[in-house]
């Protein structure tokens, strides 16, 4: 059952991500969280939401929610896209951060909205990841019975048939008889 949505904006966290960015080999780590609050603050004024570890809080623009109110004060107050982009690299921060995740972030914190954090059963999600305990690429499966939607967030995904992808997120590993 969904509960009643009364904010101005539902998004699910990854709440997987901040603890692996601190262990990472990739280029999306922890210390370029850290410099995008960073860039937050000295831009905006506005401190970016922690985990209870103190880690920049991860949100996901795959699964988002705007009320009415929300979408409209969006469409006036968040700041211009390109021009953001523009800031992100002037910051030296990765492409990454002046993607529609970094932007989103920045803006629903820095214009002020009233958030709600959904239940992350709207995004679970299976995710490649390698870090330097795990050289070899593992698979982190999130999946639970209540899962309503799947993030599919590996190496391969793009290039997928519908057949696999529909085997991934619907059964259990050892019945996708595909390697990731």
């Amino acid at each position: 059952m969904i509960k009643f949505f009364t904010k101005e904006i539902g998004i699910c966290t990854e709440p997987f991500q901040p603890k692996q960015r601190q262990i990472t080999l990739g280029q999306i780590t922890s210390k370029q969280d850290e410099k995008f609050a960073d860039f937050v603050k000295k831009k905006y004024n506005t401190d970016l939401p922690r985990t209870s570890e103190g880690l920049v809080k991860v949100y996901n623009t795959g699964m988002v929610l705007y009320s009415k109110e929300g979408r409209l004060k969006a469409q006036k107050e968040f700041d211009n896209f390109e021009k953001f982009v523009r800031d992100i690299k002037n910051h030296g921060l990765i492409p990454f951060y002046g993607s529609d995740q970094g932007y989103l972030h920045a803006m629903m914190f820095a214009k002020k909205f009233n958030i709600q954090e959904m239940d992350n059963n709207w995004n679970s999600y299976i995710h490649g990841t390698k870090d330097k305990y795990q050289p070899k690429r593992r698979i982190v499966d999130h999946r639970t019975p209540e899962t309503k939607f799947v993030h599919c967030q590996f190496p391969g995904a793009d290039n997928m048939n519908e057949e696999q992808l529909l085997k991934i997120v619907n059964l259990p590993r050892e019945q996708w008889e595909y390697d990731i």
